[in-house]
């Protein structure tokens, strides 16, 4: 490896699961250079200097320009935690939970200049399960990778590495997600919230919530086993219907959500009858 690009730590802000590369790098002898942007002059001037064979471009989150691209001799190749060209663009991860997938994949393909739409080098899929969060998903698309990784740089040695262009016709998208779109609307359904909340989980910042104004962040729950009790099916979608072994059970549009791990910042203890729900004014 003659050198890594990482995202300079003043844009981590920027991508939820940031991790500063050009440490661990260094802390291997490998060379690193911290970059605000892949395609500035200096960063494609470093480039050259190190002259790769190839660029592996992992979880970068800028298109990479023609210019930049065009310096390592075997060509630049980028990876996209989904089935390309299904579900191309931003978070593919995070929707793959919310949406209730259950299958998911990973995708080596030749960077171009469109987002996620170059020519497939390797793929391969895996199962996402009731009980799955993004901690499960991003584990299985890092060995993926590692295994993609130890498949492919002997074909671009050899020569062999084949690839297929993508069927545009079969392209979809999806956007970024904010913060907002982390909200728990305890109004939906129980099968809603939960999806939500495993596809925030960590490493991302997780579902959220407010009690009495603060913000509350929920890391995991589980669907109930049981229905909610008759003196609950009154309550309004947000209530505290019973703490059970450290569990808060919360009213949902259908049913009710057990929450197994939340996060208070120090704030006042949730109690059953309270109100969980929607940002102050």
């Amino acid at each position: 490896m003659v050198g890594v690009v990482a995202l300079d730590p003043s844009r981590a802000s920027f991508t939820s699961d940031y991790r500063d590369l050009a440490a661990v790098a260094a802390a291997r002898g490998i060379p690193a250079l911290r970059v605000t942007d892949v395609n500035a002059s200096a960063t494609v001037a470093q480039l050259r200097v190190w002259a790769p064979d190839v660029m592996f471009v992992l979880g970068w989150p800028q298109l990479v320009h023609r210019e930049a691209r065009d310096v390592p001799r075997l060509g630049a190749i980028g990876t996209h935690p989904t089935l390309l060209p299904e579900h191309r663009g931003r978070h593919p991860l995070i929707w793959a939970l919310v949406e209730g997938r259950t299958r998911g994949g990973l995708t080596f393909f030749r960077l171009a200049d469109g987002a996620d739409s170059g020519d497939v080098v390797w793929q391969r899929s895996f199962d996402i399960g009731i009980l799955d969060d993004a901690g499960d998903l991003y584990r299985r698309v890092e060995a993926l990778e590692r295994a993609g990784i130890a498949e492919l740089v002997p074909a671009l040695e050899s020569g062999t590495l084949t690839s297929r262009p993508q069927d545009a016709t079969r392209a979809s998208y999806r956007r970024r997600r904010r913060e907002a779109d982390g909200l728990i609307d305890w109004s939906a359904p129980t099968l809603v919230s939960y999806n939500l909340i495993r596809a925030l989980a960590r490493p991302y910042p997780g579902a959220h919530t407010y009690h009495r104004g603060r913000k509350v962040i929920v890391w995991r729950s589980l669907l109930p086993v049981a229905s909610a009790p008759p003196s609950a099916l009154g309550a309004i979608a947000g209530t505290v219907i019973a703490k059970v072994a450290g569990e808060l059970h919360v009213r949902t549009g259908d049913g009710h959500l057990r929450l197994v791990e939340i996060e208070t910042g120090g704030a006042t203890a949730i109690e059953v009858g309270d109100q969980l729900g929607d940002p102050p004014l």
